[in-house]
């Protein structure tokens, strides 16, 4: 019975799949646009359909129509993606891509590497991002070692603060307002002229949240405040100058998984960025220096505060000789430091990258990535990629990706009490092939199949960290289209099917919190010049959970989410939305015995000066 229904519903989303819709501004936006640009896929900007990466791109207009506060909420939608939360907003959240969880994503924001590296594996905990201050989001998925180095075999995820979309000043005001005594507001200022740009954004979520523990009883509140910054500008046509940078505090509650306790985390989160671009001929260069300090604090906990920095000098080139063939290079010195209680270390690793991008032909695109990194501790890692694109027709694009990749330690890996300076990278190799197919501008169907192996897995073993035997697979499918079925209404969505697992002597484990069926599906629409309206269902299968210490990992339960809004546009500067999420109050778990917020209902404004 089980076989017959899984096979149901992947047969139902694929039959849908092929009857949804372009939706630029809905609750799942559409994975692929043919003329956008994505800036992460590649060591230079280059168009969605020249490129065999799988991006998704996520617009300001994307993110204002999904409406969730929560990032990782907004990402958990996208095809290949899932998300673990331990509680409500503002508590750990582990973002997985094609089944690989956060130390296996690399996660930048305007540049800046912000994976924690006073973590016990160096990862970004999405809990406390929310969406207020952002203008777009890529998500690159595949092994992208050769081009952003460890931390990278699941894919990137590229994150744009708020700028200025057109010439002119823009300023924009948002407030929303809802259940558990939520609330969020931004305020976001931009200038943008012939020769420079800046923009300045605030905003502000606070909520009582809900239990974090799914039993308990004593709500569990988050607060969070965000500023951000960006300025660039031309000195002359030839060099420019710029400085971004951004602070975040956090303050969240949560529970154990065996009870409420009262413990809460303070979070502090400081980045900056200050770079030159200088063109020289056809050659453009640009030096950049960064640096990110997280800080965790936990008053009742047993090490009371982790602090983790890393500095990062870097140089980027690009020459394009020619329309068939342009080369992208660069070099980067990163130093990382972590302290926890007693424990403490730091590391340094240099890395030299190159790519080569071919037009062979009009309709086949080509690029060859290398990186080597030498790190201090285990020496030197060299990671490959190898993408294509093909298009037999306007109607047709086919892609195709062959790469390796690495992880590196953790600093709490290599130098906590529980540390081994012995311990070598993670690697993987990573095969991709996909095909896209578009009915003129009305809809389009993207399948794209994915197979990545991970050798040498660091775990604990019974005293210290090791080298896990077996090897890590993780293989599945993912499909994604859209379809405007009538003047002013769409539907669209996606389907994930993945089988993440470790073979080890012929025993399989499964693993842990990873659907192997993940469906998304949608409609938006305009009921009248100034009233619009939108509903998203997602369905979420067969994953299963570590159990609570002695017991076994089991099967979790299954859940489906509708979220749906209205909105209404009072004039061409102002908006108006009331939106629910979780509408038919569905009882659900990401992670064993913590809770997930039930119905909740949200009335929001947006100006625009």
């Amino acid at each position: 019975m089980r076989s017959s229904s899984v096979s149901y519903l992947a047969l139902c989303a694929v039959i849908g799949l092929a009857q949804i819709s372009a939706a630029a501004a809905s609750d799942l936006p559409e994975t692929v646009r043919l003329e956008e640009i994505t800036l992460s896929a590649s060591g230079a900007p280059v168009a969605l359909s020249r490129t065999g990466a799988s991006v998704t791109v996520l617009t300001a207009g994307d993110l204002k129509s999904t409406g969730n506060t929560a990032v990782a909420e907004q990402l958990a939608r996208l095809p290949g993606l899932s998300m673990s939360r331990n509680g409500g907003i503002g508590t750990s959240t582990a973002l997985r891509i094609r089944g690989l969880a956060g130390p296996y994503i690399g996660v930048r924001i305007d540049g800046i590497d912000v994976a924690d590296p006073s973590g016990t594996q160096c990862s970004y905990d999405f809990g406390s991002t929310t969406s207020g201050n952002l203008s777009r989001i890529e998500v690159l998925r595949g092994s992208q070692s050769a081009l952003y180095g460890s931390e990278a075999i699941g894919g990137v995820v590229d994150i744009t603060t708020f700028r200025a979309e057109a010439e002119g000043t823009e300023a924009k005001v948002t407030v929303e307002a809802g259940s558990a005594r939520s609330a969020s507001a931004t305020a976001s200022v931009g200038v943008k002229t012939a020769r420079g740009e800046f923009a300045f954004s605030a905003s502000r979520t606070s909520t009582d949240g809900i239990s974090a523990y799914a039993a308990g009883t004593e709500k569990d509140a988050f607060r969070a405040s965000m500023l951000t910054f960006y300025g660039a500008y031309d000195l002359t046509e030839d060099l420019r100058l710029g400085l971004n940078g951004f602070l975040r505090d956090s303050y969240a509650e949560f529970d154990s998984q065996t009870g409420d306790n009262g413990e809460f985390e303070t979070g502090r989160l400081r980045g900056g960025r200050v770079f030159a671009e200088a063109r020289y001929g056809e050659t453009l260069h640009e030096l950049a220096l960064s640096r990110v300090s997280t800080l965790r604090e936990y008053p009742l906990g047993f090490v009371k505060k982790y602090e983790g920095d890393r500095d990062q000098l870097s140089w980027k080139g690009n020459r394009t000789t020619s329309d068939r063939l342009s080369l992208n290079w660069g070099a980067d010195y990163t130093k990382e430091t972590f302290a926890a209680g007693s424990d403490q270390g730091s590391v340094i690793t240099r890395a030299v990258f190159g790519e080569v991008l071919l037009t062979p032909r009009q309709d086949l695109d080509i690029s060859l990535a290398l990186r080597r990194d030498d790190h201090q501790t285990f020496g030197t890692k060299t990671s490959g990629r190898a993408a294509a694109a093909w298009r037999p027709s306007e109607a047709w694009v086919i892609r195709a990706v062959a790469s390796t990749g690495f992880r590196a330690p953790s600093l709490y890996e290599l130098y906590s009490n529980y540390g081994n300076r012995d311990l070598k990278p993670e690697t993987s190799r990573t095969f991709e092939l996909g095909a896209e197919y578009l009915w003129g501008e009305s809809a389009a169907l993207q399948v794209t199949l994915f197979d990545t192996e991970i050798e040498n897995r660091i775990s604990f073993g019974r005293s210290t960290y090791e080298q896990a035997p077996g090897t890590t697979l993780t293989r599945g499918a993912e499909v994604t289209g859209h379809y405007a079925f009538t003047e002013g209404w769409k539907v669209f969505g996606n389907y994930t099917y993945t089988d993440a697992y470790t073979l080890n002597n012929g025993v399989r484990t499964v693993a842990v919190r990873v659907p192997r069926h993940d469906l998304a599906l949608g409609v938006e629409g305009r009921i009248s010049d100034k009233l619009s309206a939108r509903a998203s269902v997602h369905h979420v299968a067969d994953f299963s959970d570590n159990g609570i210490w002695p017991a076994p990992a089991s099967r979790m339960p299954d859940y489906t989410l509708v979220n749906a809004s209205l909105g209404y546009q009072v004039t061409e500067r102002t908006d108006v939305w009331l939106r629910a999420e979780n509408l038919f109050n569905e009882r659900y778990q990401t992670v064993r015995n913590y809770g997930q917020p039930g119905r909740q209902i949200f009335v929001g404004l947006s100006t625009r000066f």
